[in-house]
């Protein structure tokens, strides 16, 4: 399966990120702060990171770029 989980540093996103990983799901974290986005990256193989403000239109275009590939 494929995931995308925006606000992955904390709260909510960071659990789901942390269930999703360990069922061995591909996932994209997004997040404003990328020291706790690379603290994240459990399996590298199967999550890609990207620091974005989703509040700010040319970020959210950015990331979803970089997600895609």
């Amino acid at each position: 399966m494929n995931i995308i989980i925006i606000g992955a540093t904390s709260g909510i996103g960071k659990a789901l990120y942390e269930k999703y990983a360990a069922d061995g799901n591909h996932i994209g974290i997004v997040g404003r702060r990328t020291h706790l986005l690379d603290e994240l990256q459990q399996q590298p193989e199967c999550t890609i990171t990207a620091t974005a403000d989703i509040t700010k239109q040319d970020e959210v275009e950015r990331v979803l770029k970089v997600l895609q590939s």
